[in-house]
């Protein structure tokens, strides 16, 4: 609940999949807040899924963040954690690849802050 309560102005914000969900693999979805609405320092935060029984190692994610309104690097916290990791854009395309490491019939969040 305080998840819910501290980040509400963004996920509330419009909802983008990151990838078609097939319950083979991983799914998850991205609440985009280009403008920061509500104040915070977030412009996006991901929910990542693994439905599946197994754990999935090694996971290669690549997250479009062209509706964050990011241009340039980004630092990604992983389930509130402390430091979080930056990452560069790769020009024009506004993704980054992540990887990670899924527990089975788990749930991680991606908070995405601008590293500028």
């Amino acid at each position: 609940m305080n998840f819910n309560a501290k980040y509400r102005f963004t996920l509330i914000q419009p909802l983008v999949h990151l990838r078609r969900p097939n319950m083979q693999s991983w799914d998850g979805w991205l609440n985009a807040n280009p403008r920061k609405i509500g104040g915070g320092d977030e412009v996006g935060i991901a929910m990542i899924f693994n439905p599946t029984d197994s754990v999935l190692e090694d996971e290669r994610l690549e997250m479009d963040l062209y509706y964050t309104g990011l241009d340039g690097d980004c630092v990604v916290y992983i389930n509130e954690e402390d430091e979080g990791t930056t990452y560069s854009m790769k020009k024009r395309s506004y993704k980054i690849s992540l990887t990670l490491t899924l527990e089975p019939k788990s749930i991680y969040t991606l908070r995405i802050v601008s590293a500028a």
